[in-house]
């Protein structure tokens, strides 16, 4: 028996300010969403016209249905936005801490150009647990980072959830690295990870401005 390799794919469409929703400076802030489910799990991002004070919580759901939230901040920045660290498939509510008094024209809730797999656990129990892998972009327009994590929470395969993490939800996230950084077109990347890790997954960015980023992942953990 060979040792066991593991497929991903990651696909995203174009960015949009305005696929999720807005939020209005009428009567303080109300926001309005599109309630549409995304071309695949991706960051979610505010964009502002002008300084604004409050807070978001974004509330959705991640790529297996769990209920996921965060809370992001805005820059002091004109013009700025605020992204989220996680992966929605859908945002199912947008709450603000305080009014919006000073952003004209309003703000508006859409897509960032990034989007990353769910985290996928390896065997701890090889010896060694080394993983070897090779990424793919298939468009000229992709970035792409092959991630991983020391963090030891354990994973719950009847759940889908990761036991003992801040965030079950989430996955592990202290301890996060990047290898394959910036694999940017056709180029095909090949990598070795020889120290023990828990978990991987894959991010990347699509820098067009239409159509679709395609990343592939290819990873073989040895070890028996």
């Amino acid at each position: 028996m060979g040792w066991p390799e593991t497929v991903v794919s990651k696909s995203l469409l174009a960015a949009s300010s305005t696929a999720v929703g807005s939020i209005s400076t009428a009567a303080g802030g109300t926001v309005t969403l599109s309630c549409a489910t995304l071309d695949s799990a991706r960051r979610i991002t505010v964009f502002s016209a002008s300084l604004s004070g409050p807070t978001y919580v974004i509330t959705g759901l991640n790529a297996t249905g769990q209920v996921i939230k965060e809370t992001i901040i805005p820059s002091t920045t004109v013009v700025s936005a605020a992204t989220t660290v996680q992966d929605f498939i859908k945002v199912t509510a947008v709450s603000l801490s305080c009014a919006i008094t000073n952003s004209s024209g309003g703000l508006l809730i859409g897509t960032s150009s990034q989007g990353g797999t769910p985290w996928v656990p390896i065997d701890t129990t090889k010896t060694p647990p080394y993983v070897g892998f090779l990424l793919t972009p298939t468009s000229s327009l992709t970035a792409t980072s092959f991630e991983y994590s020391q963090d030891y929470p354990s994973y719950n395969t009847n759940t889908g959830l990761w036991d003992n993490c801040a965030s079950p939800t989430r996955g592990p996230l202290p301890t996060i690295s990047s290898m394959g950084s910036s694999v940017v077109g056709n180029a095909v990347t090949q990598g070795y990870i020889n120290f023990p890790i828990t978990s991987w997954r894959i991010t990347f960015s699509t820098s067009g401005s239409s159509g679709t980023g395609i990343a592939n992942a290819s990873v073989t953990q040895s070890g028996v």
